[in-house]
């Protein structure tokens, strides 16, 4: 984080800003991907996808959870929950560890790349 504004909220084991609900939010000057990613453990997680990928985990695209669902379980509560299945920490809604395999399994291999012709 680089930021001025430490306000944030959680949402299945992610931190958010709170004023606007993404991991990196240019406006508070915040970046939670890196505490993100080490709090899903997805350096381990995602170690056989990103060994023949060129991706980097710490510049992977922002998650934003307003955009999820994500809404306070009661008025100033600090606890959100999704409003599709108004489940908290949703597991469907807020897998957070699948939407950035998804991300990664979307580069192509190493491997698989075609050679270049001439």
């Amino acid at each position: 984080m680089f930021g001025v504004n430490y306000k944030h909220i959680v949402v299945n084991d992610w931190k958010f800003c709170e004023a606007h609900g993404r991991e990196e939010c240019l406006q508070c000057r915040c970046d939670y991907r890196l505490e993100n990613n080490h709090a899903s453990n997805l350096y381990a997680i995602l170690d056989s996808l990103l060994l023949d990928r060129d991706f980097d985990l710490d510049q992977r695209m922002s998650r934003h959870t307003y955009n999820r669902g994500a809404i306070p379980d009661k008025p100033g509560s600090k606890v959100f929950k999704c409003r599709p299945h108004t489940q908290k920490d949703c597991y469907f809604c807020f897998e957070w560890v699948a939407f950035v395999r998804a991300e990664v399994q979307l580069l192509q291999p190493h491997n698989l790349k075609k050679p270049r012709r001439p």
